[in-house]
């Protein structure tokens, strides 16, 4: 199967002066999403956006550790480091 979504890794930058939390890959810094996030950043919303936005920029690390367990080829440390990763750790 192709791979049709761009390649990870990617991150989550908190753009401090915009009212979103942008999605880039790690290696170019090209935008792959936004997450709208509330100008106060205070609220129970926000911090379960920027969960969200984490969430997303892990998927790449997440089907990679999937694929790589399927196939056998992966450590329990690695297949936690996406998990924490996801998580926001």
């Amino acid at each position: 199967m192709d791979t049709k979504h761009t390649p990870g890794p990617w991150k989550v930058d908190d753009a401090e002066d915009l009212p979103l939390a942008v999605i880039q890959d790690t290696e170019t810094g090209d935008g792959i999403c936004e997450i709208g996030i509330k100008e106060s950043r205070k609220n129970d919303e926000d911090e379960e956006r920027f969960a969200n936005a984490r969430l997303i920029a892990a998927s790449p690390d997440l089907l990679d550790a999937l694929k790589r367990t399927r196939a056998g080829t992966i450590t329990w440390g690695e297949v936690d480091a996406a998990i924490a990763k996801a998580q926001g750790e």
